[in-house]
């Protein structure tokens, strides 16, 4: 950085970017997400990272929903300052957002958060964060939402669903040929999202790290992950299989059925699935 410059860096979703990230995400969540129910729980990684100040967002509130546990990593000190809803809004007015946190300061409760420590910023606290010196420091926003929100994700769903696609007499006649009514859609709307949450750990966003072109021997051996399990839900003519996220859609067989237990229960070779299955499964050289 140039000398008598300051720079920063945040990067939300940034368990779509980093393995290491990711995991570590889904292993600190997953404790809490048993404890607040699974079903309607998320998380986020944020990467921040520079000498940038006060936060640039100001002061401002997060997701009512969410928790955010701060990793502090340094090596400058990084300093937290918070507000109540009501003591926020009688200094600020009816702004939800202060750019010139300096004023308002004096009045918040400010924490200092030094390299290794972990802080937990809970909902409803208008907050900033404040740094001089060059520090990194990765936020994990833990997230659980009502019924209704996972109700409005899902129905938004339905823009972008081959079923549902074309004009309206199109949809309405194809849905009346396939026995597909409103509920059963949203039944089975309902399984696939709950079945792709689970596959990527319940982590906001999937991996966009290319795919790997290094040659795999037949007999090395595919372990099951343990942080994100292959998932699969079930639909009228065809199965939606999840790895990290990323769908997978096949026809239903007894072969899909039987190597989809396999991969879930044990270390497999290649070699191990054509004998399993007796040269169904076919081997290209």
């Amino acid at each position: 950085m140039a000398q008598g410059h300051k720079a920063g860096f945040v990067i939300n979703g940034a368990e779509r970017w980093s393995e290491t990230l990711a995991r570590l995400a889904a292993r600190l969540s997953r404790p809490v997400f048993a404890a607040q129910g699974a079903e309607r729980s998320t998380a986020e990684v944020t990467l921040f990272m520079g000498d940038y100040g006060y936060t640039p967002f100001g002061i401002h509130l997060d997701d009512p929903f969410t928790s955010v546990v701060h990793c502090h990593f340094g090596p400058a000190v990084k300093t937290m300052t918070l507000f109540n809803i009501e003591e926020f809004h009688r200094l600020n007015g009816k702004s939800k957002n202060c750019f010139e946190p300096s004023l308002l300061i004096p009045f918040g409760k400010t924490y200092a958060i030094r390299p290794g420590d972990i802080f937990l910023l809970p909902p409803h606290y208008y907050h900033v964060g404040h740094t001089d010196g060059f520090s990194i420091g990765i936020a994990v926003a833990i997230s659980k939402y009502p019924e209704a929100s996972t109700t409005q994700r899902l129905l938004q769903h339905a823009i972008a669903d081959s079923d549902l696609s074309g004009g309206i007499a199109q949809v309405i006649e194809r849905a009346e040929k396939d026995g597909l009514s409103f509920a059963s859609w949203l039944r089975a709307a309902h399984r696939k999202h709950l079945a792709q949450a689970e596959s990527r750990g319940r982590l906001r966003y999937s991996p966009r790290l290319g795919y790997r072109q290094n040659a795999i021997s037949k007999d090395a051996l595919w372990l099951p992950d343990p942080d994100f399990p292959i998932t699969c839900s079930e639909h009228a003519g065809h199965l939606s299989l999840f790895a990290r996220g990323h769908q997978i859609r096949m026809k239903k067989s007894p072969v899909i059925y039987k190597l989809l237990e396999k991969c879930r229960q044990s270390p497999a070779s290649i070699n191990d699935l054509h004998r399993i299955f007796e040269k169904n499964v076919f081997i290209r050289d």
